[in-house]
């Protein structure tokens, strides 16, 4: 079954994503907040057998990790993405990630989560158990899943982490939060809130890229 989301305001979303409005929504907005409803939730399809569901939760201290359940776990979103291939999912907990990996070495801000091509993430989940059997069970709004800019960790965020306006922007953070660069319309992004980038860069890759 393909993982492609079947409904058509979706499908725009992910379309877009990879596509040049995300490049234009960068050269109008230096600092791009995203509205709390731009990733609406839709049903989850069934992987196919050979496919993977990784799980990220970033309250998650015991376990082993290996984000083959709620109980193990990974910590950070990027692990998940660094072994994730073409028809997987990546559920996503409740809480605030801050992305790690750099495009560019030598630029701390040029962290950034880049999405994998083919690759679905599901954020608005609990992180229980019941959850793995029922994933209807998400509420992103219920359960904010934050993907944030804020590397040093010192924005005047609100209580579910998310910036609601520019002025609340303190010190360093990411040119771009996500990019979402040479991925096609089966890759997805569903139920999550993105915040707190700020394309403030001296350069055309710190500014104009496909990324928000």
């Amino acid at each position: 079954m393909s993982a492609k989301l079947r409904t058509p305001d979706t499908h725009r979303f992910t379309h877009w994503l990879a596509n040049i409005v995300a490049f234009m929504a960068l050269v109008l907005f230096p600092a791009f907040l995203l509205p709390s409803d731009v990733s609406a939730q839709t049903a989850i399809p069934t992987t196919p057998d050979q496919s993977t569901i990784y799980h990220v939760d970033s309250a998650k201290i015991a376990g082993t990790n290996d984000g083959a359940s709620w109980t193990d776990a990974f910590t950070s979103l990027q692990a998940a993405l660094d072994i994730a291939q073409a028809g997987d999912q990546i559920w996503v907990a409740q809480g605030v990630y801050t992305p790690s990996q750099r495009t560019e070495e030598q630029y701390p801000r040029s962290a950034t989560f880049k999405l994998v091509d083919g690759v679905a993430l599901y954020g608005g989940f609990a992180g229980t158990l019941g959850q793995e059997e029922d994933p209807s069970l998400r509420d992103w709004q219920a359960y904010p899943t934050i993907l944030s800019g804020d590397i040093d960790g010192n924005d005047l965020a609100d209580e579910r982490g998310v910036l609601t306006t520019t002025a609340n922007l303190v010190g360093e953070n990411a040119y771009h939060v996500l990019l979402a660069e040479g991925v096609g319309k089966t890759t997805i992004l569903d139920g999550f809130f993105i915040t707190a980038g700020a394309a403030t860069g001296e350069s055309w890759e710190q500014k104009q890229v496909f990324g928000v």
